[in-house]
């Protein structure tokens, strides 16, 4: 990593740094002082029983023949697939592995199924043969809608308890419910680590396993790193603080959107840290904003923005380097982050933990909680609750069009899109992304629902004003049955999608929603050519 303050433009770096010396700040993390977050105030409890990733990945070092046993033993009776079923930090960091290294020979194909929308549904069912399939639901829990609806229906697919494994927290309602539905496995994850905190518990080493991944591979550089941000190690010497003062500065700065640059090979981690650093940072009027590639250049110039290289050394493309250089010659706040292959990404998961802790601490929230997802999540059982009726009127593209003609500098663009997340559908979506950002130049994200709902969601209502959100929905044209409930997908995303405009709109968020109709790659690319 380069030293903090390098490029400069990020004032107060060195100043945050040395006060976070003086106050012991590295002792004061690993000793789970609340104290280093919210002085002064009452305890929230996540504050006390969440900070278990600090010593989880030492516990699980002890675990990897457990995990690598059952995956061999899956590789033996000729499992063809996994389909894991999950939402936030349950399924992101697995889709990253699956994205990043996919299967070893002889191994079965890992897929993530973190989406509502029926024709997604239909479609990872038509993929498989639930004979020679095992489905893995990965939940804290085991209450979260998404991933309860998504588990009773293909558990009536799969017609019986024993092609399901179980990952979740010890003593929780869902292990009792996987025991007495006859599930194959359970692995019991450590409770004092919250959701997006989890990759470097069973939540992620589970899946590395099934892929054929030596999960002490993700391990060793992790633990390599915490020790050097180990409470030994002051402020000023530890990577996870320095990158934490950095952002927060940054942030505090107006500079609250880190711009990711990463080497093609390990694209899926940005959606991983997206969800790591929005949800925890985004509340109380503050956050900081993770942009995962993918904008025009024309929205690069926007100065609310510093950047972060993720360089895998032998898989770098030319265009990204040529990038980084540029901005450093224009004195744009960047940070390289050089790794040896990628297996170095389970050492930027612990540094970026370290690091959005800190930089929790530095903005004064908590970093472990997520108070406005809630919001989202009573608005859509209320809808669902109610007789069935008509979504909200649907605005027009040029209303659309006309929130951004009034944004001002500082502001960002989401597109929020209900869809199936076909490659159809995300090439269009990546266009209008791209006409967006040219337009207008203002950087703009791209969250696929209700998957964004448990990442971005949360900086969406909690941060400050300054987002542009465009709700896009589709007419779905076909259904799936939710197993036990009055109501199937088809509903279930629609009240999802509503229950996340009203939330936007009771918080007095500039928000529209978009109709995509039957076709929605066709309407999004309509919207990208007009825009």
């Amino acid at each position: 990593m380069r030293t903090v303050d390098a490029t400069g433009n990020v004032p107060g770096v060195d100043r945050r740094l040395r006060d976070w010396d003086q106050a012991d700040a590295a002792k004061r993390l690993w000793a789970k002082d609340a104290s280093l977050w919210k002085p002064g105030v009452p305890v929230p409890p996540e504050l006390v029983d969440r900070l278990g990733w600090l010593e989880a990945p030492k516990a699980m070092a002890a675990r990897c023949a457990e995990f690598t046993a059952f995956a061999e033993e899956l590789k033996r009776e000729g499992v063809k697939d996994v389909v894991l079923l999950g939402m936030g930090g349950s399924s992101l960091f697995p889709d990253l592995l699956a994205r990043t290294f996919g299967p070893k020979p002889g191994y079965p194909k890992l897929t993530v199924l973190d989406l509502t929308h029926p024709d997604a549904v239909l479609a990872t069912r038509r993929a498989i043969d639930p004979a020679k399939t095992i489905f893995v639901v990965a939940s804290k829990s085991g209450s979260t809608t998404e991933t309860a609806s998504l588990f009773e229906y293909f558990f009536a697919e799969a017609k019986g308890g024993s092609r399901f494994v179980a990952i979740t927290d010890p003593g929780t309602p869902f292990e009792r419910q996987a025991k007495d539905r006859g599930f194959r496995k359970v692995f019991l994850s450590p409770a004092d680590v919250g959701g997006r905190f989890s990759a470097l518990t069973p939540f992620g080493l589970v899946p590395a396993a099934l892929l054929g991944l030596d999960p002490k591979a993700l391990l060793d550089p992790a633990l390599k790193i915490l020790a050097e941000c180990g409470p030994d190690r002051p402020a000023s010497h530890n990577p996870g603080f320095q990158l934490g003062a950095w952002l927060a500065e940054a942030s505090l700065a107006g500079r609250d959107k880190v711009t990711l640059i990463l080497s093609p090979g390990v694209a899926g981690f940005g959606a991983w840290l997206e969800q790591l650093v929005a949800e925890s940072t985004g509340k109380e009027g503050k956050g900081i904003l993770p942009i995962d590639g993918g904008e025009a250049p024309e929205a690069l110039s926007s100065d609310d923005r510093v950047f972060v290289y993720v360089r895998v050394e032998g898989e770098a493309e030319a265009a990204q380097d040529e990038l980084a250089a540029r901005l450093e010659r224009e004195k744009r706040p960047v940070l390289t982050f050089n790794l040896r292959d990628r297996f170095q990404l389970g050492a930027e998961v612990a540094r970026w933990e370290v690091a959005t802790a800190a930089a929790g601490a530095a903005l004064g929230v908590n970093p472990f909680d997520q108070p406005n997802v809630q919001e989202t999540k009573d608005l859509t059982k209320a809808i669902l609750s109610a007789p069935p009726a008509a979504p909200s009127k649907a605005a027009s593209w040029e209303d659309a069009i006309s929130l951004g003609q009034r944004s001002h500098p500082g502001d960002s663009f989401a597109i929020n899109a209900f869809v199936p997340g076909t490659a159809k559908e995300l090439e269009a979506l990546s266009a209008l992304r791209r006409a967006l950002g040219a337009r207008f130049k203002r950087p703009v994200t791209l969250g696929i629902g209700p998957r964004y709902l448990h990442s971005t969601g949360q900086l969406h209502k909690g941060a400050a004003d300054k987002g542009i959100f465009l709700v896009l929905t589709t007419s779905p044209q076909t259904d799936a049955p939710i197993p036990g409930k009055p109501y199937g997908f088809a509903r279930l995303i629609s009240a999802q999608a509503e229950g996340d405009l009203q939330a936007l709109q009771k918080r007095g968020r500039r928000a529209v929603r978009l109709d995509l109709g039957a076709d929605p790659a066709s309407a999004i690319a309509k919207f990208a050519a007009s825009s």
